[in-house]
């Protein structure tokens, strides 16, 4: 991976540009994953509560694409 002060004047801009936009999204990116935990764990107690084995129920939420 190149250094920073080995980028071109343009590239530089454009990475520190994405870096700083990826800074100010932080918090949203943070709730977004703990939204994401939750509707997780709500499928796992679905599938338990419905009779499948605490196994089925992780292998279950493993393939479910949320």
């Amino acid at each position: 991976m190149a250094e920073i002060n080995e980028i071109k004047l343009g590239e530089k801009d454009e990475l520190i540009a994405s870096i700083e936009l990826l800074r100010r999204q932080l918090p949203h990116l943070m709730e977004h994953v703990k939204v994401i935990a939750e509707l997780r764990k709500a499928s796992y107690d679905a599938l338990i509560a419905e009779g499948f084995d605490k196994a089925q129920a992780l292998e279950l939420c493993k393939s479910m694409e949320l």
